[in-house]
């Protein structure tokens, strides 16, 4: 349930929604769950799913610039050259997540 949450944000980002709106929906969709997850590694993923969000969505604010700039689509920057980097932070991240989440 962890390393889905940040899927999940970052899906729903890809499809439109901002990425801080979907964190706001998502976790209060989450918290009202009962999920056995402690509510540092919640927010922690959904903080993980954010960052990825904005990387990765085609109508984030710095990826349209870059695209505009070098004179590609957003989608090329965003998901073409992002991807490989997202997915080493994702599973980095979420790795963190769990040993704090373990610690405190």
């Amino acid at each position: 349930m962890q390393s889905a949450i940040p899927i999940i944000v970052v899906l729903v980002s890809l499809i439109g929604i901002h990425p801080l709106a979907s964190v706001a929906l998502i976790g209060k969709i989450i918290m009202t769950m009962h999920i056995a997850l402690s509510p540092l590694l919640i927010a922690l993923s959904l903080n993980i799913g954010s960052v990825v969000a904005y990387m990765l969505s085609p109508f984030a604010g710095i990826v349209m610039i870059v695209a505009t700039l070098l004179h590609v689509s957003s989608a090329t920057v965003s998901v073409r050259w992002n991807w490989q980097f997202c997915l080493i932070f994702l599973v980095l991240s979420l790795g963190v997540a769990t040993l704090l989440s373990l610690i405190f």
